[in-house]
């Protein structure tokens, strides 16, 4: 699995973890649209009252090391490498310093040798997606604000890049993660605006993952509900958004992009074993309308 560099139109490595406090961390050579080349970090962290702080610094990525296989990337104000079996995360920004290591990591397989998840072929456009860490653990320090605390919990890791831009491609996205000690569900459902739809599902329990791209999404206005049937047991799972962790709305040409991340609670139903458990993540969606 390949977590390299590849200097796209538009690309980003993205880290969440979710313990008392919950907070993710976002390396973009360049900005999440595609349309600036600017680059930065950034940290949004959600407190346990439910404050929320987003750190965003820009870096010079003339400076920045970053290895066109293999995960590693690196200047004067990060540091981030696969080690072995673990993942190495490293900030010292001006208003915020991280050092975490990730552990215990489950790989999934590839849902496509390329990982593109939406492609036009007639104008060579792509978008492409790789889940790389679906369920670990983490242990480590934030520091902020006068505050140095110890963290531990679950981890999560994925990266993005392409040529055919969000605000093209999409009509509506929607990702999530949730985890605990033994499960793991990451989805992810695309519309295009080519009308292509896909639908792609990673499910761990007790270590063992598997793919599938098909289940079933039943939206309401404060909860989704997920269906799905794999070799590992039939499942459903419902997810209540709990606290916002981040939204935007952007004009973008004729269309209004609107854009939602909460740290959210999934109710996991194992119909198998006629058990319930409740995970902990990241519920996330972006749509396209015509304004």
């Amino acid at each position: 699995m390949d977590d390299g560099y590849r200097g796209a139109d538009f690309e980003w490595w993205y880290f969440h973890f979710i313990s008392n406090i919950k907070f993710n961390i976002i390396i973009h050579p360049t900005d999440m649209y595609g349309l600036g080349k600017a680059s930065y970090v950034s940290v949004s962290i959600l407190e346990e009252s439910g404050e929320k702080i987003n750190f965003k610094q820009s870096f010079d990525l003339e400076e920045t090391s970053m290895f066109e296989h293999g995960l590693c990337i690196k200047n004067d104000e990060f540091y981030i490498e696969k080690v072995n079996e673990e993942i190495l995360v490293t900030l010292a920004l001006k208003n915020i310093k991280v050092k975490l290591n990730i552990s215990k990591i489950v790989v999934p397989e590839l849902f496509d040798e390329k990982s593109v998840v939406l492609g036009n072929k007639i104008e060579g456009l792509s978008n492409s997606w790789l889940l790389v860490v679906p369920h670990s653990t983490f242990s480590g320090v934030l520091q902020y604000s006068n505050k140095s605390i110890q963290l531990k919990g679950w981890a999560y890791h994925d990266h993005n890049w392409g040529n055919w831009l969000i605000h093209d491609c999409y009509d509506y996205w929607l990702w999530g993660n949730f985890q605990n000690k033994d499960h793991a569900v990451t989805y992810y459902y695309l519309v295009g605006s080519n009308g292509e739809k896909v639908k792609l599902l990673n499910v761990i329990c007790q270590d063992v993952s598997v793919n599938s791209k098909e289940f079933s999404i039943v939206e309401s206005s404060d909860t989704l509900e997920i269906a799905f049937n794999t070799e590992i047991g039939q499942y459903t799972m419902t997810v209540y958004n709990k606290d916002e962790f981040k939204s935007h709305t952007r004009k973008m040409d004729e269309n209004l992009i609107s854009y939602s991340r909460y740290a959210s609670v999934g109710e996991l139903r194992d119909y198998k074993n006629g058990t319930t458990a409740q995970l902990e993540g990241i519920n996330e969606s972006l749509r396209k309308d015509k304004i």
